[in-house]
């Protein structure tokens, strides 16, 4: 409230929090929150965590600008939930989230961090996010950004357990992610009446052990190139797509609807 009402600044949470219902946050401009980093320079664990107890599923920030959230580790171990949203933003946009680490053992339709409910009035756009950390026990999706979400960066995101989905999301790119052990398919790209994927990258990713596909398309794309090579190892199969035109010339994978 303090920030809000002097039009931003920072929220330092230098300690451990346990929460016991869903926080949600409304109307942010301005603010960034942030956790403190291990002192010592050479580990890599995070002094402070967010732990979702009994009656906390959710973390939740709408309608937003110049928000930054960075160096959280956040745990969710209460047991096998289903379509859970552990970290979930909408309606806003210049966004910045870097060095998150989510672990959850919800189910799997659950998301670590999701973007947008799926029209234009709740989408998210201009943002960048970075250095994401995620393992989800029993499955899920990582992160899942949804139609109508416009001009974001996914950059060294690495999901265990976990995929990528962009449903419906345009103009965006994600660079040097990768995926290790998903329980469905390593990346899922897909459209609907909502929103085609448009113009979105694919640059120097990978995916690995994935038990369905490496990379899965499915209808409602309309512009999706895979650049610079694409790292598959162990998946179950390389490329599933629903795709009516596909070329490759050298590194550089095109498919289209």
């Amino acid at each position: 409230v303090f920030l809000k009402s002097n039009l931003g600044g920072t929220l330092v949470i230098n300690r451990n929090l346990n929460l016991n219902r869903d926080l949600h946050l409304k109307n942010i401009y301005n603010i960034t929150i942030e956790g403190l980093r291990d002192s010592d320079s050479t580990r890599s664990e995070f002094a402070s965590t967010i732990n979702l107890l009994e009656g906390a599923n959710s973390i939740i920030f709408e309608q937003f600008n110049k928000l930054k959230i960075k160096n959280l580790k956040i745990v969710d171990q209460k047991g096998v939930r289903d379509n859970i949203k552990t970290l979930e933003f909408f309606n806003g946009y210049d966004i910045n989230i870097d060095n998150i680490s989510i672990s959850t053992n919800s189910g799997i339709n659950s998301k670590a961090i999701s973007l947008g409910r799926g029209t234009g009035a709740t989408c998210v756009f201009l943002g960048q996010i970075s250095n994401i950390s995620t393992y989800q026990e029993n499955g899920g999706e990582a992160i899942r950004s949804n139609e109508t979400n416009t001009s974001l960066t996914f950059s060294k995101c690495y999901a265990r357990g976990g995929s990528f989905t962009m449903n419906g999301t345009v103009y965006s790119t994600m660079i040097n992610c990768a995926t290790d052990g998903s329980k469905t398919n390593g990346y899922l790209f897909k459209g609907s009446s909502n929103g085609y994927l448009n113009s979105f990258s694919l640059v120097s990713c990978g995916a690995e052990v994935a038990q369905l596909s490496a990379i899965k398309v499915e209808s409602g794309v309309v512009g999706l190139s895979v650049i610079g090579g694409f790292h598959s190892g162990a998946n179950k199969r390389i490329v599933d797509t629903d795709a009516s035109y596909a070329t490759q010339i050298g590194s550089l994978i095109t498919t289209e609807i």
